[in-house]
C-alpha cells in the first residue's frame, strides 16, 4: 500500500549485524510474466529424501546469489542465470520453454537444473560400473587383419575419429595381436560414419543371450500414460568400461597404427546385450513402473504432471549416481506426444511413427527381389496396424526366400499397393 511493502531479512549466522540506515538491500525487477508458485512437496518411491524447501539459504551454482526458497531461486533463474549454458549453446529454459503453464514450468525447470550434470558433454567418462565382459572366443587363437585401401578422405575422417577418441580415453595405443579393419559407411543422411568390421571376431565369440525388450510388449506399457520424457545417453556404449583382459580383442587397425577400445565398442557381437543388462540393472525396480529402458533410450511415463516430477526425479537420481552423461539434443521432457521405437505415442494411443510411413509411401516399384524383401520388412513391422496382413503380403513372400526368381506382376503390384493404403488408413 502507498508503493511501500514489507520484506523478511533473515540473518543466517551465529553473531548480530547491524545494517545502516539508507543501505541498499537488493534490486526489485517487474518479471515478464506473471507466476502463481506453490512449494513442491514430494514423495520419492525409493525412500530417498527428495530435494524440499528447508530452512537453509538455497544459492545459485553459477552466481553464488543466496535466497530463502526454491520459488525465489527460479525467478533469479528467469531474470538473470536465465541463459546458463547445460552445454555448447544449450540452456534449461530451452528444454521446458514449450509448457504453456507458468506453475509447472517453474516445477520442470527446478528437477532438471537440479540434475544439470547429466548434461555435461566436456567429456565423455565412463560410469561407475564394473568392467564388462563382452568377447568370449575361448582359446582360440588370435585374428588379424591387414588395414584396407582406403581414399585421402576417408583416411582424414579415420584420423579425426580415432584422435577424437584417443583424447576422450576411449581407445590407446595397442601392442595387441588382434586387429579388425576400419570402414567408413554411410549414415542415412549420407554423411560419412566409421565403423570398425568385427565380423571375423564375432564369428568366434560366444553369444550373450541376455534378452532385450520386445518393442511390441514396451508399446503396450505405455497405454494408458498422459505425460512423457524421453532421455537418450551420450555416446551410450562409450560410457561402459570394458573388461581389461579383453581389451586387446577389440584391437582395430588403421593405416598409421593399432588401437585398442578401453570402453564397449559398437559391432561387437555381444554389446546390445550386455549394455542391456547394464541398463536393466541401473534401472532396478523402476523398469516397468515409470520408465523403459531400449539400449540406450529410455522413456519416462506417468498419468499426471506431478507425478511425472515424481519419476523423472527418481530416475535423474539413479543415471546421476552412476554417472552417466545425456546427449542434450535428443532428449525432451514433459511431453504429451512422443516418437519411441518406430512409434507415435500419446494419451490417445499408438500409431506408426510419420517419417516411417511416409518412407514407406514414398518406397519406388520394386525392381528386385532384394528390394521386394526390403518393402515387406518396412511394412511388416507394422503389420499389426494393418488388418489380413498376412493375406494381403502373400503374393510377395516369396522374395523373402533365397535364389527366388524376381517376376513383378500385376498379383504383385496389387499386394504392393493395397499395403500402401492400409498403412495410412485409421
Amino acid at each position: 500500500r502507498d508503493y511501500h511493502g514489507i520484506i523478511s531479512i533473515r540473518n543466517d549466522t551465529h553473531r548480530s549485524k547491524t545494517i545502516p540506515r539508507h543501505t541498499s538491500l537488493g534490486l526489485i525487477s517487474q518479471s515478464t510474466e506473471q507466476l502463481n508458485i506453490n512449494i513442491i512437496h514430494k514423495q520419492t518411491t525409493n525412500n530417498r529424501n527428495p530435494p524440499s524447501i528447508s530452512s537453509s539459504l538455497v544459492s545459485c551454482t553459477h552466481c553464488a546469489s543466496q535466497f530463502c526458497n526454491e520459488q525465489e531461486l527460479y525467478q533469479h533463474f528467469l531474470i538473470c542465470c536465465n541463459k546458463h549454458l547445460l552445454c555448447e549453446n544449450k540452456t534449461v529454459d530451452a528444454l521446458v520453454k514449450h509448457i504453456k503453464d507458468p506453475t509447472q514450468r517453474m516445477k520442470a525447470y527446478l528437477i532438471i537444473h537440479q540434475y544439470e550434470q547429466l548434461f555435461d558433454d566436456s567429456c565423455v567418462k565412463g560410469i561407475n560400473c564394473s568392467p564388462q565382459s563382452a568377447i568370449n572366443t575361448g582359446d582360440h587363437p588370435p585374428l588379424a587383419t591387414n588395414p584396407r585401401r582406403i581414399s585421402t578422405l576417408n583416411r582424414q575422417i579415420i584420423n579425426d575419429e580415432v584422435k577424437k577418441m584417443l583424447n576422450s580415453g576411449i581407445i590407446s595405443p595397442s601392442t595387441s595381436p588382434w586387429a579388425s579393419p576400419v570402414v567408413i559407411v554411410k549414415k542415412h543422411d549420407g554423411s560419412p560414419r566409421f565403423c570398425i568390421d568385427y565380423r571375423k571376431l564375432n564369428s568366434i565369440t560366444q553369444k550373450d543371450i541376455y534378452p532385450l525388450p520386445r518393442i511390441d510388449d514396451v508399446i503396450e506399457r505405455l497405454n494408458g500414460s498422459h505425460i512423457f520424457s524421453k532421455i537418450d545417453l551420450r555416446s551410450g556404449y562409450f560410457q561402459v568400461p570394458l573388461d581389461n583382459e579383453e581389451r586387446n580383442k577389440t584391437a582395430f587397425i588403421t593405416h598409421d597404427g593399432l588401437w585398442h577400445f578401453n570402453r564397449l565398442p559398437q559391432g561387437l557381437k555381444n554389446s546390445p546385450s550386455v549394455f542391456q543388462r547394464l541398463m536393466n540393472n541401473t534401472l532396478g525396480s523402476l523398469r516397468w513402473d515409470v520408465c523403459l529402458a531400449y539400449l540406450d533410450d529410455v522413456v519416462i511415463y506417468s498419468r499426471s504432471f506431478n507425478q511425472h516430477l515424481i519419476d523423472l526425479d527418481n530416475i535423474c537420481h539413479v543415471l546421476h549416481e552412476s554417472n552417466f552423461k545425456l546427449n542434450y539434443n535428443k532428449c525432451s521432457f514433459f511431453q504429451q506426444e512422443i516418437s519411441f521405437l518406430g512409434h507415435k505415442i500419446s494419451a490417445a494411443g499408438c500409431s506408426p511413427n510419420d517419417d516411417n510411413v511416409r518412407a514407406i509411401l514414398q518406397f519406388p516399384v520394386p525392381k528386385s527381389s532384394k528390394a521386394a524383401h526390403s518393402f515387406l520388412q518396412m511394412v511388416g513391422f507394422y503389420r499389426k496396424f494393418i488388418p489380413r496382413f498376412a493375406q494381403i503380403s502373400s503374393s510377395l513372400n516369396k522374395f523373402t526366400r533365397k535364389g527366388f526368381s524376381f517376376i513383378w506382376t500385376e498379383t504383385e503390384e496389387t499386394s504392393f499397393n493395397h499395403l500402401k493404403d492400409a498403412i495410412t488408413s485409421p
